[in-house]
């Protein structure tokens, strides 16, 4: 049995996938999205460099190696004479490390993966990288080979793999090929292998065959911790003990002092790596020290949050560092920084940074900025009691000695947005108490009931329909002038408590009688007993008419004779209203002709 002690998780024959190891589990110690790949191999402010045999030199950087593997700088290596700024150490012969396995070690390094594709791994290869793995204690990484190389194991390459593994005392790599040879007892026919094997290792093999196994090894498993992140994150909180750059700005007429490693920060940026490289050297300091314009609007927390993206691939931060980072990224052309502040802006608009978010997207490209303005608006004016435009005004008042026309702009459009919710509101408040009062319209239906009755008879009393008014005309027959006065008063009255606001007034012709009963039949007197006697057959002459219209003069000083003025100034009204309709329909009835008569006498 195998001595790796592992667990089974993958069936032998699937090629394992650094990208379906870290959505399975992702933690704070997994490989972020962000890494140091462009750093591997290269010799953007290297301080150190690895010697091999044949005299190839493999550049790195003393503060990752530290962080990430002392033991490739404490064990395994000799120190020979350094070069001006660059320690050389030279890779001992005989520890069986090459320029290629030497290659993965350091691109693991610095970005915690391995590329397992066809054309930068093959099982051989695999073999060499856990012999230097193992010198230099890596286990992850040892992990993630024996994985690949059991997979890739069959009966065309297990002979020299198991040879290879022998000479180079690999322990590890050879029990894999041992597994595999007595899983499949027909090894022994392969001629060509037997003598690859070699006389001494075909007798091991043979031994181990004979004696009795249980099953076949365990499928490796890749369960050591990955300590990516950690390491660079340790990195970041320890910069000051092992930096080589400093960056030094004011803010708010205070100066900030922020110490660094130049080699990540180059790696992630070419504009960077140009600053880095004019900045001069302090000697107070031990350093260069870089006093940039590009860090004009910045301040520390802002920057913080931009070395920790560097460092370990940080992507939380507050959003007014984000604001203020956002055309910080664009400048230098950081797309993975940018797009980290801009998911923050989205969900950061809030009372303390809604304005900062305001100023920034009239400031970006593309169409987030023209999505984050009319939200910040709405924010705004929904929190107009909250949000403090104080600042925004100061900045307009400094905008115009600079001549910037980015913060006017925002407070023009600022007060638009403000002014249209307020005449929303108002609209809204006016529309109410009209929506109410027009509810009853459609059940009333006035004008459809006169239309209906207006071709019914009508009773032609000319002589007192053009003195009084319709409505004195159709009163009954009265004894006295006081009694025709308080039966009009009353029907007046009746009307005014029957009639809807907003409505115009019924015509008073076509009005069924008060009692309930039918036209033919007399009213009621004012005295309370009915007369038995129509408009028609009262018995009166027109001279009597007369006297009674002379008595209804007189009494029309009282208020109830106001009244009835009134009210006939809004009968002739209403009915010049129907006369048009009916004129435009059916043409005019005889009754509005008299009606017309009688509103120009």
């Amino acid at each position: 049995m195998s001595s790796r002690g592992s667990k089974k998780t993958s069936k032998a024959g699937n090629t394992p996938t650094l990208k379906k190891q870290r959505n399975s589990s992702r933690s704070v110690d997994d490989t972020p999205l962000e890494t140091h790949a462009s750093l591997v191999c290269n010799g953007l402010f290297s301080d150190i460099s690895f010697l091999m045999d044949n005299g190839t030199e493999l550049r790195a950087h003393s503060c990752v190696i530290n962080s990430r593997c002392p033991a490739m700088i404490k064990q395994g290596v000799k120190k020979v004479k350094a070069k001006k700024g660059l320690k050389e150490y030279a890779i001992d012969p005989e520890s069986h490390i090459d320029e290629q396995s030497l290659k993965v070690v350091l691109t693991y390094l610095y970005t915690g993966n391995v590329d397992f594709s066809e054309k930068k791994m093959n099982p051989m290869l695999s073999v060499h990288v856990i012999n230097a793995a193992a010198k230099y204690k890596i286990e992850r990484l040892i992990q993630m080979l024996e994985q690949y190389l059991q997979q890739k194991l069959d009966m065309k390459n297990m002979y020299a793999l198991l040879r290879k593994a022998n000479d180079w005392k690999v322990p590890r790599a050879k029990q894999l090929c041992l597994d595999f040879a007595m899983d499949n007892p027909t090894w022994v026919q392969s001629k060509d292998g037997v003598t690859t094997l070699g006389l001494e290792l075909f007798q091991e093999v043979v031994l181990l065959s004979s004696q009795p196994r249980e099953g076949a090894g365990d499928p490796v498993s890749v369960n050591a911790k990955n300590t990516f992140t950690s390491d660079f994150k340790e990195l970041y909180d320890k910069r000051n003990e092992s930096f080589d750059v400093t960056f030094r700005w004011a803010d708010k007429k205070k100066e900030v002092l922020v110490k660094a490693h130049r080699a990540l920060l180059g790696g992630k940026s070419a504009a960077i790596a140009s600053i880095i490289e004019v900045a001069p050297p302090d000697k107070k300091m031990g350093a260069p020290v870089v006093s940039h314009n590009i860090l004009a609007n910045l301040d520390r927390a802002a920057f913080e949050s931009f070395l920790r993206w560097v460092y370990y691939g940080e992507t939380t931060m507050d959003p007014l560092s984000a604001t203020k980072l956002i055309m910080f990224s664009a400048k230098l052309k950081l797309d993975g920084l940018r797009k980290a502040a801009e998911d923050t802006i989205c969900s950061g608009i809030s009372v303390p940074t809604v304005l900062s978010i305001l100023e920034v997207s009239y400031k970006m490209s593309g169409d987030l900025g023209k999505q984050l303005i009319p939200r910040c608006q709405d924010y705004i004016v929904s929190h107009l009691d909250k949000v403090d435009l104080q600042p925004l005004n100061d900045k307009a008042k400094a905008s115009k000695k600079s001549k910037d026309t980015t913060i006017p702009l925002i407070a023009t459009d600022l007060l638009l947005a403000i002014q249209q919710d307020i005449g929303k509101r108002l609209r809204l408040a006016t529309d109410e108490p009209e929506t109410k009062a027009k509810k009853p319209e459609p059940e009333a239906q006035p004008e459809a009931e006169e239309v209906e009755e207006e071709d019914e008879p009508e009773p032609e009393p000319k002589e007192a329909a053009e003195a009084v008014g319709d409505e004195v005309a159709e009163q009954p027959t009265v004894q006295s002038s006081e009694e025709v006065v308080e039966a009009a008063a009353s029907s007046s009255k009746s009307k005014e408590k029957e009639q809807p606001e907003g409505e115009e007034p019924e015509e008073p012709e076509d009005e069924e009688p008060a009692q309930g009963e039918d036209s033919n039949e007399s009213p009621a007197s004012p005295t309370g007993k009915a007369t038995g006697r129509s408009p028609r057959a009262n018995g009166k002459s027109p001279r009597e008419e007369d006297e009674g219209k002379d008595g209804v003069a007189e009494a029309g000083q009282s208020s109830s004779s106001r009244k009835l003025k009134k009210q006939k100034k809004k009968e002739e009204k209403h009915a010049k209203k129907l006369a048009r309709k009916q004129s435009e329909s059916k043409g005019p009835s005889p009754r509005r002709v008299s009606k017309k008569a009688v509103a120009k006498k």
